[in-house]
């Protein structure tokens, strides 16, 4: 019995030493080892080959199966011919070349339809986008645009032609999450420019026809060389809308998109005490959290203010009129009568604007409409006003032709109504060195360092000849890299909104996309397309998604 167990133990030791270099010598082997290629002679057992990463891989013609790049031998792909195929293995070599012809075209069609699919989604994003520009209904793709595309494109080229435009997916929900995703698009581009420069806010809060209250902020910003503005956000307010509360949606949107309150250095909204309270009110609480951004009352509201309480001599011809006005316009019949009477005298026009204390807006469209003057003419403006101020001290109203007449017929009227006359000629004079700087001198208010700066400035011919040129925003811009004091003393007046208007007439905007058909619509990401200035990153979009053509 020892003599087995010896023998055993001798032949394990013996072994061991045997199996220890058979094992090391293995990786050795395979490493080696060259990797066999393709053969043609392959195809009559069924395969193919197919190339994953760097290697060349034999792939089954009948059940598409990719093997691993070991198994290129002949051995191993009968193996798999009589295991999984063995009905097969008996054909002839046609058999599987007509196999091999349909593989090819399949693949050639998924690589075709996965060009389509990729086509037809970049489609349904830019009709998307059409359509939120536009403001109209999402279900317009399904039920209009695409119908009348079919019809054109099968008279003008062919039914195939047409019958490619049916794989883009344009359903209304398709539309919405089109729309959406390009809103966060531009919603990102947006809180890049604005995380490292300084900015002005416009705010503005109302309710829309079905009761919903909206709470709309613009932005102003610095923008490479010059200044832009576009839209920051549309919130809903859900609960009463109070200045904390209003706070609350902006500071949370500021925080959420990592944008300082330090960077911010205006704010303008309307006179209504939840935004302009000194205590309580939205400006207040922005002050605590930015102290260098400087309020500013919208000046729209203020010439609608002002104009509730004008002198009675100029009220009262105004009182009048528009008592004539709105008697015509408030009843059709008239209104049609006073037509007719003004085409029978020849008249140029054949009807009066309606005039109401809700729309002073319009007022708004002039002063813009000033402001997007050439710089020249607003110089040249100003000097009017001066020399028809010193024309009025001294008695003579030949420039205004309605009070040259009522002053040949009555001292007395033209009396009363030229001191009025001279209040609103006069223009304050404190921003003159950035409307004209090289004809003005340095404020009274400049440090002795800004000083210097602007007379160095004024005095250098490369920014006098550059001036005319370019806006005042530019130019300003373009001397804060030479002379920063200045030019961000100048910047820190022209980037701050001097209205709201921008805010109030995108609420003209929700009237049109939120309709009594669409009542319920949640407008924050169709309201972003519609009104922003940027342009979405269609190909950024498309390669985030996976295409999929209309069912």
């Amino acid at each position: 019995m020892d003599r087995f167990v010896t023998r055993n133990e001798k032949k394990t030791g013996d072994s061991a030493p045997a199996e220890k270099t058979k094992t090391d010598s293995r990786p050795n082997h395979q490493k080696g080892q060259p990797k066999r290629k393709y053969d043609e002679a392959y195809l009559a057992l069924g395969f193919t080959a197919g190339v994953v990463g760097a290697d060349e891989r034999p792939v089954c013609v009948l059940c598409l199966k990719t093997l691993a790049a070991d198994s290129m031998r002949p051995n191993k792909l009968r193996w798999h011919l009589e295991t999984k195929h063995p009905k097969h293995m008996n054909k002839p070599l046609d058999f599987f070349q007509r196999k091999l012809s349909e593989y090819r075209q399949q693949e050639s069609r998924m690589v075709k339809s996965t060009s389509v699919n990729k086509n037809a989604q970049m489609a349904s994003f830019k009709v998307a986008y059409r359509i939120a520009r536009c403001k109209k209904p999402h279900t317009i793709a399904e039920q209009l645009i695409l119908p009348a595309t079919l019809d054109m494109v099968s008279v003008m080229l062919d039914e195939t032609s047409a019958a490619k435009l049916k794989t883009i997916p344009l359903s209304n929900d398709t539309v919405a999450k089109r729309i959406c995703d390009i809103s966060n698009d531009l919603e990102d581009q947006l809180v890049e420019k604005l995380r490292d420069t300084r900015f002005a806010l416009q705010v503005d809060e109302a309710t829309v026809s079905n009761q919903d209250c909206l709470f709309i902020s613009y932005v102003r910003f610095v923008c490479s060389e010059s200044l832009r503005e576009d839209l920051l956000f549309c919130k809903y307010v859900q609960t009463r809308a109070t200045a904390d509360e209003l706070f609350k949606i902006l500071d949370s949107y500021l925080t959420e998109h990592g944008l300082k309150w330090e960077n911010c250095i205006g704010f303008c909204s309307d006179g209504a005490q939840t935004m302009a309270g000194k205590r309580k009110g939205l400006q207040a609480l922005i002050k605590r959290v930015a102290p260098e951004a400087q309020w500013t009352h919208c000046v729209i509201h203020r010439e609608a203010l002002a104009s509730k309480h004008l002198s009675p001599e100029l009220n009262d011809v105004l009182t009048v009129v528009v008592s004539a006005v709105n008697f015509i316009k408030t009843r059709p019949l008239k209104a049609r009568l006073f037509s007719a009477l003004c085409e029978e005298m020849g008249a140029d026009h054949t009807a009066v604007l309606f005039h109401s204390d809700a729309r002073w807006l319009s007022r708004g469209k002039v002063l813009s409409q000033v402001f997007s003057l050439e710089r020249r003419f607003w110089l040249s403006w100003k000097r009017n006003l001066d020399v028809w101020g010193r024309h009025l001290d001294e008695g003579n109203t030949a420039a205004f032709e309605n009070l040259h007449e009522i002053s040949e017929t009555s001292t007395s009227g033209a009396t009363t109504v030229i001191p009025c006359i001279k209040l609103h000629l006069y223009i304050d004079t404190i921003y003159d060195w950035i409307i004209d700087p090289f004809n003005t001198p340095a404020p009274a208010d400049f440090s002795s360092a800004e000083e210097d700066q602007y007379i160095e400035m004024t005095s250098d011919s490369t920014f006098r000849l550059r001036f005319p040129a370019q806006t005042l925003s530019e130019f300003w811009l373009g001397v804060e890299k030479e002379y920063p004091l200045i030019g961000q003393r100048s910047l820190a007046i022209l980037l701050p909104f001097a209205t709201s208007y921008l805010c109030e007439i995108r609420f003209s905007a929700v009237a049109s996309l939120k309709t009594k058909y669409r009542s319920h619509l949640r407008i924050e990401h169709d309201l972003r397309v519609a009104v922003s200035s940027l342009q979405p990153h269609f190909e950024n979009m498309c390669a985030t998604k996976q295409a999929h053509c209309s069912h």
